[in-house]
């Protein structure tokens, strides 16, 4: 699951089919269902982290980024580049 850090958490609340999630709670029913909504995020937009991982430098060393990696480095990025 990404880390749910300063920049991860202001990307979720500003992308499309992940804002509006409830709060984060360290009960084992949320995490479940927090972790299957990432993954269903994941799985809407996999050829785009594709297209991502394809067009990247580290490509050339043939680096295999798991779906959860792709998806942690998306979210801070664009958390990221949002002015608090």
């Amino acid at each position: 699951m990404p880390t749910l850090d300063t920049n991860v958490k202001k990307a979720i609340g500003a992308t499309d089919g992940l804002r509006r999630w409830p709060n984060y709670s360290t009960d084992q029913k949320s995490r479940t269902e927090t972790l299957g909504k990432f993954w269903d995020f994941y799985r809407v937009y996999e050829c785009h982290f594709q297209k991502a991982v394809n067009c990247c430098e580290a490509n050339k060393f043939h680096y295999i980024y798991p779906p959860m990696k792709l998806l942690d480095m998306f979210l801070w990025k664009k958390g990221a580049e949002i002015k608090s």
